[in-house]
């Protein structure tokens, strides 16, 4: 899902290809078993620009692309501002349908480095939802890897869903393994859900990133 970042000057391109057992969208399951991901981020000053698509290896077939740009402002010392908008496009019984995004949130520069996020979708989704993201890492000696702690709670107001209120808390570890320009990072996410509708989650996956 689309989230703020800090663009860097004047262009940088980096490109992911992640394997994940299964894909968890906003916390709700939107494959059944594994996928492969693939994304391309371009970051000029300010702004960035992603591009992101979900192989789903059962089905042997692409089910979603996406696109999506935002805008990042540092407002004081110890708050960034992002705002973007984000078009997806799902696969459902061999049509692609595409739905509209608009989300914005803060950056807070303190321990965990907390994040408040807020989306709402115009069609499809025909709701929105806030989450609050907690992070942290470390580092594992002079080699450049690092630990990563990763936490999100999140609130739905009928985001692909007919229910509100909280949803879904979840919590993510990885170690990220540097080799020249590209870093492995193998992960595990457990999810818990907090309405009965958001189901409990165990996701692994392995994440490759490639800066150019």
């Amino acid at each position: 899902m689309p989230f703020g970042l800090h663009a860097q000057s004047p262009v940088s391109v980096s490109a992911e290809l992640d394997f994940k057992t299964t894909y968890l969208f906003a916390g709700i399951p939107f494959a059944a078993d594994e996928v492969t991901q693939a994304t391309i981020t371009v970051a000029s000053g300010a702004f960035t620009f992603n591009a992101f698509s979900v192989y789903d290896i059962d089905e042997g077939d692409i089910t979603e692309g996406d696109i999506w740009g935002d805008y990042y402002r540092q407002l004081s010392p110890g708050v960034g501002l992002f705002v973007g908008a984000a078009l997806y496009n799902f696969k459902i019984e061999g049509e692609w349908d595409p739905t509209v995004e608009v989300y914005g949130g803060l950056v807070f520069t303190a321990p965990l480095t907390p994040t408040v996020y807020f989306a709402h979708d115009f069609d499809l989704g025909d709701g929105s939802h806030a989450m609050l993201t907690l992070s942290h890492s470390v580092p594992l000696g002079m080699s450049g890897a690092t630990l990563d702690f990763a936490g999100n709670l999140d609130y739905n107001n009928h985001y692909y869903t007919t229910e509100s209120g909280f949803s879904f808390a979840d919590f993510a570890v990885s170690v990220g393994i540097p080799a020249g320009p590209l870093t492995i990072s193998p992960m595990v996410l457990v999810q818990r859900g907090i309405r009965d509708d958001f189901t409990d989650e165990e996701l692994f996956g392995v994440k490759m990133a490639f800066v150019f």
